[in-house]
């Protein structure tokens, strides 16, 4: 059972590392509508959420 919550957990940091590489690629973009900081700041919650979904699917796949 572990397993698969590390699993789902690994999964769930994945897609929101690929979701906050997306919105960070927006700085670049000369059509950006909104001001860079704005960007940024998105893509440090997807980040965040990333960290906080691998740390846990480490300590879910860790032998106590």
């Amino acid at each position: 059972m572990r397993t698969v919550l590390g699993a789902v957990l690994f999964a769930v940091a994945g897609a929101a590392i690929l979701v906050g590489a997306s919105v960070i690629s927006n700085v670049w973009d000369d059509y950006a509508d909104s001001p860079d900081s704005t960007y940024i700041e998105v893509a440090a919650i997807y980040f965040g959420i990333a960290l906080a979904a691998g740390v846990g699917g480490v300590l879910a796949l860790r032998r106590r």
